[in-house]
């Protein structure tokens, strides 16, 4: 992710409404946790949140606390759990961005099942994988051109061509997506790295089979 996204804060303190900006630097996720650097107040926090079967939880170290948490979003529960241990205003700077971060754009899904036609009536893919919008990259998009929409004789010609393309691009896409970053707001599809890792979920099994038809 790109440093230094900037997140509301606000509480009531002695009957007065206070609001101040956390400035998320950093995040690192590590699939059972994520760790990320918090900026807030001219407070520095390094962080971890995670989850098991029973519990979520959160560890501060420099501030050497941890304890469980409610949900992610629930900020009421989890604000008044660390009020406690690290006071209110850290303490709603900590439930904020943990409730920001538990925040998932949901993937369109246009990208992954619909088919792009140009103006001019060509089908069109991404490039580098196959996928119907060749915007989400947030770049300027390479586009794979297939036929005029109405030379295909049918929706089967016409799919089976843009899966068999997709197909060709799967090795070269498990090897890129460990190399992404995740985003907290990607393109049009969400979170790029988490696009591709579902694309290839539903994706992977037509190498085997699809391709021999």
């Amino acid at each position: 992710m790109q440093d230094g996204i900037s997140i509301e804060c606000s509480t009531t303190i002695e009957d007065k409404r206070q609001t101040w900006q956390a400035n998320l630097k950093s995040i690192m996720n590590y699939g059972d946790y994520y760790e990320a650097t918090i900026e807030a107040r001219g407070t520095h926090f390094a962080m971890l949140v995670g989850k098991t079967d029973n519990y979520n939880w959160v560890a501060l170290p420099i501030q050497e606390v941890s304890c469980s948490l409610a949900s992610p979003s629930d900020t009421f529960w989890n604000e008044e759990r660390l009020t406690s241990l690290i006071g209110m205003v850290d303490a709603t700077t900590i439930a904020t961005v943990i409730s920001f971060n538990d925040y998932k754009i949901p993937i369109c899904p246009s990208v992954l099942f619909g088919i792009h036609i140009l103006y001019n009536g060509i089908v069109a893919v991404d490039k580098s994988t196959g996928l119907s919008c060749h915007w989400f990259w947030l770049t300027e998009p390479k586009i794979k051109y297939f036929k005029n929409i109405r030379d295909y004789q049918n929706i089967e010609e016409l799919t089976k061509e843009i899966i068999n393309y997709r197909i060709t691009k799967i090795d070269y896409l498990n090897k890129l997506i460990p190399n992404i970053d995740d985003l907290i707001f990607g393109g049009c599809g969400g979170n790029i790295k988490e696009l591709l890792k579902f694309y290839l979920s539903i994706h992977g099994n037509f190498k085997e089979n699809n391709l021999k038809k």
